[in-house]
């Protein structure tokens, strides 16, 4: 059995009933693992602006002194995303070290609450965040990005999706049809204003699909084994970083293009201990931000981000899915049922003797050690 100090959170999907009314209100229904529960309560827009109101609970806890957990709620729709401020549950030792980082580290607006976690005790937090409205929110996913940190490692557990569609309509239907006293003249401006922000809105997204931009791409870094210094020349690494070159690269020759983001993510194959793959692809992932930094002087270094997966078995699953391997259903139905935590690894060594494991160990998990690139950027349009 596998043992980390921190948790691993496992979330359910709900079904939610759209509406088409200005606040969306979602049933009491918790996305949750035995310890842990967020629970969305609304979703709201009035006066030009969105309100996301959450329930974050926790029962009988367990979490190390330098270990935290970071819930963070947002939105995302047509390649953008909104990250609202996050809440943080940290051990006594973590949260004493986030103190003295916040400054260099983190924004103030970027965190909703810290909690210090304390045994035996439960969290109960009542989170509600107003952010300015935009038109791409309208037809937004909510989801929530799940973290956990030990000592300065962040590694992302996940993210679910709450609600597909928020439904938002327009912010400025302010007037009802159960306003029977209403003057013609009031309802013929009500109409006309409700053209005039339809069309401003489908302006400012022609505007947005021209003037925001996005690139993914895959490379599949070689490393020496158990090693995690980024080597260039070795292997095919020159190839495999020239995917992220030929994207960065036309980009700063642009004098009208602004770079605004590049996040890293490296992910680990789930072979071997937890520990192990968790400090593999933290440390990979940092070395490749830390050869993109020097390579690329011009691109401010606050707009890298790096994460990291320490088993991939989301990855594990969908190749699954995706091959005709003869074993995939027990294979399936393996990780489906047992925690990566009590023994999903010795099941799947056992099953038929071994053949399946070997098997994916040289045609599956290869396939999973990789890091995905996302870059973002703007480009200025003139008039």
């Amino acid at each position: 059995m596998k043992i980390i100090p921190y948790i691993i959170l496992f979330l359910f999907l709900a079904n939610v009933t759209e509406t088409a009314t200005a606040n969306t209100t979602v049933p009491d229904t918790a996305f949750f693992h035995p310890r842990v529960s967020v629970t969305l309560e609304r979703v709201s827009l009035a006066d030009d602006s969105v309100t996301v109101q959450l329930s974050v609970t926790t029962r009988s806890l367990q979490l190390s002194r330098k270990a935290s957990v970071t819930i963070i709620p947002l939105l995302a729709s047509k390649g953008k995303e909104n990250p609202l401020p996050a809440v943080i549950i940290a051990g006594k030792r973590r949260a004493k070290l986030d103190a003295r980082e916040t400054a260099l580290t983190r924004l103030p607006d970027k965190i909703y609450r810290e909690l210090r976690f304390r045994r035996g005790h439960d969290i109960t937090l009542q989170y509600t965040v107003t952010v300015p409205y935009s038109p791409w929110m309208r037809d937004a996913a909510l989801g929530i990005r799940y973290l956990t940190s030990e000592c300065l490692a962040d590694e992302i557990l996940g993210v679910q999706t709450v609600i597909p569609d928020v439904s938002l309509t327009d912010e400025y239907t302010v007037l009802r049809d159960d306003h029977a006293a209403l003057s013609d003249s009031l309802r013929q401006a009500r109409e006309t204003i409700r053209q005039f922000v339809v069309l401003k809105e489908r302006l400012l997204d022609s505007l947005d699909a021209l003037a925001d931009h996005s690139c993914r791409g895959i490379m599949y870094l070689a490393y020496p084994v158990g090693r995690t210094p980024l080597l260039p020349d070795f292997g095919d690494n020159r190839q495999e970083l020239s995917r992220i070159d030929s994207v960065l690269r036309p980009l700063l020759a642009d004098t009208t293009v602004t770079i605004r983001s590049v996040t890293l993510t490296g992910y680990a194959s789930p072979e071997g201990k937890y520990d192990h793959n968790a400090h593999l692809a933290a440390l990979r992932v940092a070395n490749v931000l830390k050869h993109l930094c020097r390579a690329y002087p011009a691109i401010d270094q606050t707009l890298f981000r790096a994460y990291s997966v320490a088993e991939d078995w989301e990855g594990t699953v969908r190749l699954l899915r995706e091959s005709d391997k003869p074993y995939k259903e027990e294979v399936l139905q393996i990780i489906r049922e047992c925690n990566i935590f009590d023994g999903r690894e010795a099941r799947l060594i056992r099953l038929r003797n071994g053949d399946p494991y070997r098997d994916m160990l040289k045609d599956i998990f290869p396939r999973l050690r990789r890091t995905e690139f996302v870059v973002e950027w703007e480009k200025t349009i003139n008039n």
